[in-house]
């Protein structure tokens, strides 16, 4: 609207001026920075402290977590880990065997006798 009946040039020396007001509005001298800092220091003063203690609701809810979990465990012994001692035993048992042994024994057996063929072949 009005942008369009002022021309390029009278636009961008008001833009200027803007600037320039805006900048030197922002410009403090030292005693006014620390008059600020001195009014921004009574104000936090001024402000109540919290007591020093952290809030620690994170490690009540952990440790009654971990009790609700204790609890079940100990009342639910379904829950606990199964007995894996008799699978464990029958493993044992299969490793323990002698005939799985005899059979690996004759194995190396005929791959020696594989080995011989072909270095006698060549």
């Amino acid at each position: 609207m009005n942008r369009d009946k002022q021309p390029q040039g009278q636009e961008a020396k008001t833009q200027q001026q803007i600037v320039n007001a805006i900048n030197h509005s922002l410009e403090t001298d030292a005693d006014t920075l620390e008059t600020m800092a001195d009014i921004r220091q009574r104000a936090l003063a001024a402000i109540p402290q919290k007591p020093a203690r952290k809030n620690v609701y994170w490690l009540s809810a952990a440790v009654a977590a971990s009790l609700i979990a204790a609890f079940v465990f100990l009342i639910n012994p379904s829950i606990q880990t199964p007995n894996t001692t008799d699978a464990a035993l029958a493993d044992m048992e299969w490793l323990l065997e002698n005939d799985e042994f005899e059979l690996m024994d004759n194995e190396l057996d005929f791959y020696q006798w594989v080995n011989e063929e072909l270095n006698s072949a060549g």
